[in-house]
């Protein structure tokens, strides 16, 4: 559990000076912090927080942490586990216009996330950690003065994960696959 959290503060150590390196001008009104949620994840009593940053006119640079807790008191042979995704992604913001910056409108870019996923079922533990890279394709909307809705799908690649899997022993494993998110957000 250790390697995750310590992971955690590395993405958080990377995306503190990023963040300080976004345009200052002063006759610049545009909001540039994003704080959302994915409500999804209220279903699986979990937890899925972004920050997202705007750096200038046509990029946002943004940090996604997600828990998902195991649940307690189950029956033994019922299907458990526990995952912790942390994801940092920078956002370039198509289709400039004055009224569309960022971070409002239709985006492309790359992400980079850390995963680590426990679950257990019938006594069988199964571990696995993995860096994630992904390309998103989305669009915000600005719902009004504070609220935002941030819609994005993409390809993920999992890069080669180390499975520990009760006396069987590890195997490596390259795998993708798809994804769509929804988020919303409120913009300060």
């Amino acid at each position: 559990m250790k390697k995750p959290i310590c992971i955690l503060f590395v993405f958080i150590g990377i995306s503190i000076p990023i963040w300080g390196m976004s345009n200052h001008d002063s006759t610049q009104s545009v909001k540039k912090n994003v704080f959302k949620l994915n409500p999804f994840y209220i279903v699986v009593l979990g937890l899925d927080v972004f920050y997202e940053r705007v750096l200038n006119t046509k990029f946002s640079l943004e940090t996604n942490i997600s828990y998902i807790p195991s649940a307690r008191n189950q029956p033994k042979d019922s299907y458990v586990y526990t995952s912790i995704n942390c994801r940092q992604g920078l956002k370039y913001f198509l289709f400039h216009q004055h009224k569309k910056q960022a971070p409002f409108g239709f985006y492309v870019g790359p992400s980079v996330a850390y995963e680590y996923f426990r679950d257990d079922y019938k006594n069988i533990s199964t571990t696995y950690h993995a860096i994630k890279t992904s390309m998103l394709v989305g669009y915000q909307w600005r719902l009004d003065k504070y609220w935002t809705l941030d819609i994005y799908s993409g390809a993920i690649f999992y890069t080669p994960s180390v499975y520990h899997v009760d006396a069987r022993g590890k195997t490596n494993k390259f795998s993708q696959s798809l994804a769509l998110s929804v988020s919303f957000g409120i913009h300060l």
